[in-house]
């Protein structure tokens, strides 16, 4: 198994460079890029079922198909913000059951990518904090990685983020079906996602959108 993260190794240069781009003042989050991926998200749910009496009807056409994929499991791709240039802030996330897995791509002054691991489980600490997990690709070879762990507003949820140093890193080593397991002390987390390949041609398109301008 390909270990996406493996391309290149991030510094604590890297990650301050972060903290020193999030803005504390954001409505979303403090973490680079994602902001405009959560906004996207909460636009397209839209609001949730109205209840009328016994029966409920759905509010958003897009809210029954997030309940479908939040059982089953599957992608969404996320719009780019109206005012992103062309390749910019392209995202995609997988979700199933009470797990996310969110990949959002350069947009603005950040030119890196992002992974957010995503679930009611993990810490959420009051303010954005790096911290250092067992992270492991489904191959029974963890590595200790350092990550990026924020409460995400408006849902409520703690996130783990690792930074990529490009989005055509990830995409590289991006497989059809992958497995990652997420371990500190008080946590453990299994995600998985399948159909990446699709997913990794979704974004490709949306990144050569950047390269034909």
């Amino acid at each position: 198994m390909t270990n996406i993260f493996a391309h290149r190794a991030l510094g604590a240069g890297f990650f301050a460079a972060l903290c020193a781009m999030s803005n504390p003042a954001q409505a979303c989050t403090d973490l680079p890029s994602v902001c405009a991926q959560q906004r996207a998200l909460e636009a397209m749910a839209g609001p949730p079922p109205k209840q009328t009496g016994a029966a409920a009807e759905s509010a958003s056409p897009y809210f029954a198909a997030f309940v479908e994929r939040f059982d089953k499991g599957g992608w969404e791709f996320l719009p780019s913000p109206p005012d992103a240039k062309p390749g910019e802030y392209c995202g995609a996330y997988y979700m199933k059951g009470n797990r996310f897995i969110l990949i959002t791509g350069p947009g603005g002054d950040f030119k890196g990518a992002m992974v957010l691991f995503w679930d009611s489980g993990i810490p959420k600490p009051g303010k954005m904090e790096k911290v250092e997990l067992k992270f492991d690709q489904g191959d029974g070879s963890p590595q200790m990685v350092k990550v990026l762990n924020q409460k995400l507003p408006g849902f409520g949820w703690g996130a783990f983020a690792l930074a990529i140093q490009s989005i055509e890193n990830l995409l590289t080593g991006m497989e059809d079906e992958s497995v990652f397991i997420l371990e500190q002390p008080g946590y453990y987390g299994k995600f998985e996602w399948h159909d990446g390949l699709t997913a990794r041609k979704e974004l490709e398109k949306c990144l050569s959108a950047g390269a034909q301008v």
